[in-house]
């Protein structure tokens, strides 16, 4: 129950985190192709959601859209993670 407990927190605050602050390897385009960030396979599965929005007007278009989304976390961060507990502030 701790394990599951700790790993939905980290999952919680890696997510805030992303909303409020551009991540040093954020995603780049290179015209209409999408640049991988260095080193982005050994990056740690944290989950997926189904249907997740934080739109506030069902009303607005796609708002009934089905989205799926993976969350990753560099190696780096989950380390320091792991060791102290908290995710530090984005860079």
């Amino acid at each position: 129950m701790k394990t599951t407990t700790i790993i939905l927190a980290g999952t919680i605050a890696a997510l805030s985190i992303s909303i409020l602050a551009a991540p040093r390897s954020a995603a780049v385009f290179k015209g209409d192709r999408l640049v991988r960030p260095e080193g982005y396979r050994e990056w740690m599965f944290l989950g997926s959601s189904l249907g997740l929005s934080y739109l506030q007007d069902p009303n607005m278009p796609n708002a009934g859209a089905t989205l799926y989304h993976d969350v990753y976390i560099e190696p780096r961060a989950y380390r320091e993670f792991v060791q102290t507990g908290r995710f530090r502030r984005g860079r």
